[in-house]
């Protein structure tokens, strides 16, 4: 069990990420706010997902009033990484699910180079060569004065 942190005090009233049968995992909870998925781990032979995932939900007054306890009605509206998406309903509650997709591909991860290990090969290698002059140079005056 997960709990959306800097929302809810009490662990009770916290948000839960369920885990159902079919590889999905359901979230239940979260409050009009912007929150941001990140991938740490994946299951061995996947890769990680490059991106984070934003998740935007805003909720703003609908202009109706509840006939059970007189609060004026709220609408929900989401994005998913800047993208409008139709909510769905739960439970009997509109704008309750924010659907969202993440796809995890076989693959493997390759080592990051770039710039660190790119340059020192040059420097490297350069000083391999600066270094070998050094020694013919070296090696020839050594040569020269010895044939004198």
């Amino acid at each position: 069990m997960y709990y959306v942190t800097g929302h809810k005090t009490a662990e009770a009233d916290a948000t839960h990420f369920v885990p159902t049968s079919d590889g999905k995992i359901i979230i239940k909870g979260l409050e009009d706010d912007t929150y941001v998925l990140t991938e740490v781990k994946t299951d061995n032979g996947y890769t990680l997902l490059k991106d984070d995932i934003t998740v935007v939900i805003t909720a703003s007054a609908s202009g109706g009033t509840c006939e059970l306890c007189g609060v004026t009605k709220l609408v929900g509206s989401a994005s998913v990484d800047g993208k409008a998406v139709t909510m769905l309903t739960d439970n009997g509650s509109a704008d309750a699910e924010v659907p969202l997709t993440v796809v995890n591909t076989r693959g493997f991860d390759l080592p990051k180079t770039g710039d660190n290990g790119v340059w020192m090969y040059g420097v490297g290698g350069s000083a391999l060569l600066l270094l070998a002059g050094v020694i013919a140079l070296a090696a020839g005056r050594r040569k020269k004065a010895k044939d004198r």
